[in-house]
């Protein structure tokens, strides 16, 4: 079972600007990760945002991803995993968007993963979210992904070609399916554990 190592945001803005997450990376290094936060801190968010590198577009609490970050934004999420196996393997997930300006366009957005070993040139930590202190936006973002030499980045066309693709690492989507709505209300966690007891 693949284990979570690092969770990176970059530029993730949230409330229309009253919450800013500029360039931050939580290292768990494959231990669990709890989020204390006062009523209002973002908890939901930050769950939410770590989600859509594996479940694209995800809602939580009925939130789409398009009303939780701020119009007109930027940002990008990259989660990290130590793989299975006897050498050290790496696969990065990551999730990229721009905010519409208004409630009636879409959120757009893309995927992609990759894999890496300890001496890659590409890491979670090298990605080119931020490049000499600026952000880099969504659309040279993805070409610059596109053209990386010495590591393969895929990203794939369709959310549930990207579902599928991620098998191949044992990240099982019905889990963070669960996951989802273990965190899609205050309840959750009771209101599940009593389905799966039925």
């Amino acid at each position: 079972m693949p284990r979570l190592l690092q969770v990176r945001m970059s530029n993730i803005i949230l409330d229309e600007g009253k919450k800013v997450i500029p360039d931050l990376t939580w290292s768990p290094d494959g231990r669990d990760m709890l989020f204390i936060l006062e009523n209002g801190g973002g908890k939901t968010s930050v769950i939410q945002l770590m989600m859509q590198t594996i479940l694209p577009n995800v809602t939580l609490t009925g939130r789409k991803m398009k009303e939780t970050v701020a119009k007109r934004s930027n940002g990008h999420i990259a989660t990290s995993w130590r793989l299975d196996g006897d050498q050290p393997k790496y696969a990065v997930f990551g999730f990229s968007y721009v905010n519409a300006n208004s409630e009636s366009e879409d959120l757009q957005y893309f995927n992609y993963y990759f894999t890496h070993s300890d001496d890659s040139p590409l890491t979670i930590e090298t990605l080119p979210m931020v490049v000499n202190g600026k952000l880099t936006n969504y659309t040279e973002y993805k070409r610059t992904l596109q053209r990386v030499e010495g590591v393969r980045v895929r990203i794939p066309e369709t959310n549930e070609q990207y579902k599928m693709e991620l098998q191949q690492f044992q990240i099982l989507v019905e889990e963070w399916k669960n996951m989802q709505k273990i965190n899609g209300d205050e309840g959750g966690l009771l209101s599940f554990s009593l389905r799966q007891k039925r």
